[in-house]
């Protein structure tokens, strides 16, 4: 068993009683278990998907109010002598510093000696003009600066150069004087192994304790493998959950920056065209349900991170692994970001958006308990987060090779969610279908008619970027007019309708009059979100693929499952 500890500094209404201004989804002291209850509940969910997910060590803490409210540490620090990971623990937390680089630059900003809107080149920097310290504090300096987010560590490393040009200071010696000694943080130190004045006993302590770094294979093996050695504005802080959490506590306090600027930096940037980018300075920000989450994850050599705050809610939360599956598992690169993570949309759907009279999602029961949870929630407003919830474990199973589970919680999902057309098409006259289509793969099946027929289409795949990505079309293999004849059909985006779920599923239905003839149907997927193997809401169908078929029979789906 992990050695752990479980702190609850405030009393029972600090957790219970969140302000209203939450979201459409608050709490109610009558209808959720006690505080103790819940965190208990959390520790152990939490701890299922490390283990699931093939981490072998772990800390994770929460903090209300500008106090720390939990902290627990989790599996192995050092697996081969048996070193438990406590609250205490340092681990190297990859991109997270880059939240701290950017609280460094814009203490300097307060005090006159840096202008975000001045050309990086002022400070020394070997760029060009039209490039603002901005645009390398919101990772848009790249292509046209300040209309695109394109995220670049090296370019945003080049801010530890600003620093110590305005501030006569290296970046670590910046931050230790003016962050870690005022909050406290003395389970904190640099990848670098550097130890400053001020900060030079607890960071002795803090190098004997780092948690040892690992990966882990495809097949789940966990092996031994080696940190990086730098330290800069984009990665290179060590430190425990509990001095991240007191990090997190200081920000929601404003000790480090002044209100108004700590909004310019949770603020997403806005690119000339109005649209609104995923990064502010420093920082991620998302919105779910209403609330504006700030947060960074992180990911490199035997480490993974995610900080995550939600000012209106006045919670934040922390969570830190050494090795890479903490953000590995999840696609943060993806449209959901943030919400594609299953530790994040623990933390918000227990604790920020609260369920009313629903339990916190219980995933690892039976399925005949789980699909009677999901029947209940759908009767519920605020049980429309399980369906996103469910997906996105499975999702993020399916990606670290857990693919009985994954495909066990879609077959879930399908029966939860999706409308059944599946029954009603075996009722059908089908000349040719292609369904269950995997990634990456190209079907054809064929057909001969040997009159004039009239035939129905229903066609569902993935679109990005008004493209279709998974798509079928028909051709005429008996042709003499050209080697390789044109389409009959091929789904376009223009013609196709919202198929439920994620945004990018689409659909779309037709009637045609074929010729006799010889036929061939064709369907295409790309290398992501396809049958059984989708990394983001699944299309509220329980079919996904093209079926071609007699006109007398009814519609199938005349419109997409709400």
């Amino acid at each position: 068993m992990a050695r752990s500890r479980i702190v609850i500094q405030v009393l029972v209404a600090l957790l219970c009683v969140l302000p209203t201004v939450v979201s459409a989804y608050p709490f109610d002291p009558e209808d959720v278990p006690t505080p103790r209850d819940r965190l208990a509940d959390f520790s152990r969910y939490l701890d299922q998907l490390r283990t699931d997910l093939g981490i072998p060590g772990m800390g994770a803490a929460m903090v209300y109010r500008g106090r720390l409210v939990y902290s627990q540490g989790f599996g192995y620090a050092d697996v081969e002598r048996k070193i438990e990971s406590t609250p205490h623990t340092p681990f190297h937390i990859a991109s997270v510093t880059k939240t701290f680089a950017a609280v460094a630059v814009l203490q300097l900003v307060e005090q006159g000696k840096i202008d975000l809107d001045a050309p990086a080149s002022q400070y020394g920097l070997a760029l060009p003009p039209a490039v603002r310290v901005r645009h390398l504090l919101s990772h848009t300096s790249q292509g046209v600066p300040g209309e695109q987010f394109l995220y670049d560590g090296m370019r945003y490393g080049l801010l530890g150069d600003i620093v110590r040009q305005v501030s006569g200071q290296d970046l670590e010696a910046y931050w230790v004087e003016h962050v870690f000694v005022p909050l406290g943080l003395t389970r904190t130190a640099f990848a670098n192994g550097k130890v400053y004045a001020g900060n030079d006993l607890s960071m002795e302590a803090v190098y004997a304790d780092v948690a040892d770094p690992y990966r882990t294979t495809w097949r789940g093996k966990i092996e031994p493998t080696h940190y990086q050695g730098y330290t800069g504005a984009s990665a290179g802080i060590v430190a425990s959950v509990e001095d991240l959490a007191r990090y997190a506590a200081a920000l929601q306090r404003n000790e480090l920056l002044k209100p108004e600027t700590q909004q310019r930096m949770w603020t997403a940037q806005t690119n000339r065209a109005g649209q609104v980018l995923p990064y502010g300075l420093g920082w991620f920000v998302q919105e779910y349900a209403g609330l504006r989450v700030v947060y960074h994850y992180g990911i490199w050599d035997g480490c993974s991170s995610l900080l995550m705050l939600v000012p209106e809610a006045e919670l934040a939360f922390v969570v830190l692994a050494n090795s890479e599956r903490l953000s590995s598992a999840f696609d943060f690169t993806g449209d959901r970001r943030l919400l594609s993570s299953s530790f994040a949309l623990a933390f918000l759907h227990r604790f920020v958006l609260g369920k009313g009279k629903l339990a916190p999602l219980e995933i690892y029961a039976s399925q005949p308990e789980l699909l009677k949870q999901l029947a209940k929630a759908k009767a519920e407003p605020a049980g429309q987060p399980y369906a996103l919830e469910l997906a996105m474990q499975a999702a993020a199973y399916r990606r670290v090779g857990r693919a009985e589970l994954a495909e066990r919680w879609y077959g879930d999902f399908q029966l939860s969610y999706a409308r059944r057309i599946s029954p009603v098409l075996k009722k059908q006259r089908v000349l040719a279908a292609i369904s269950g289509v995997q990634n990456d793969t190209s079907r054809v099946v064929t057909f001969s008619l040997t009159s004039r027929q009239r035939v129905r289409l229903l066609a569902v795949g993935e679109s990005a970027a008004m493209q279709m990505r998974d798509y079928a079309w028909l051709v005429r293999t008996d042709s003499a007019q050209a080697r390789t004849p044109p389409p009959l059909w091929e789904m376009k985006f223009a013609q196709t309708e919202h198929a439920g779920g994620a945004d990018k599923n689409r659909m779309q239905q037709l009637e045609l009059s074929l010729e006799a003839g010889t036929y061939a149907l064709h369907y295409r997927t790309d290398e992501s979100h396809a049958w059984l193997q989708w990394n983001d809401l699944p299309p509220l169908l329980d079919f996904y693929g093209v079926v071609v078929y007699v006109a007398n029979s009814p519609v199938l789906a005349s419109k997409a499952a709400p």
